[in-house]
């Protein structure tokens, strides 16, 4: 039988016959850490303007295609992913 644990950076690497399972931004849980990625986004969405990188196009056809709070909320779910297990 395989359990599952959540992970964070400061776990260390998860022992045999454990499957680490990624936490979603979500509003279950902790408000405040949620609350302090989103208001970081904003920030980033802010001084967006007419950047040439990556990450800042997506970002900008993101608001177009699914609107600005929207978009607030999947750049910390985006980048998380894109971090991997630590």
């Amino acid at each position: 039988m395989v359990g599952t644990r959540a992970y964070n950076e400061m776990d260390s690497p998860a022992p045999s016959g454990v499957k680490c399972v990624r936490l979603k931004v979500c509003k279950q849980g902790d408000k405040y850490p949620r609350m302090l990625m989103i208001h970081g986004t904003r920030a980033v969405l802010a001084v967006l303007k007419d950047k040439q990188v990556r990450t800042s196009q997506w970002l900008q056809e993101m608001i177009v295609r699914r609107g600005y709070k929207r978009t607030a909320v999947a750049l910390p779910q985006r980048l998380s992913a894109l971090s991997g297990p630590f």
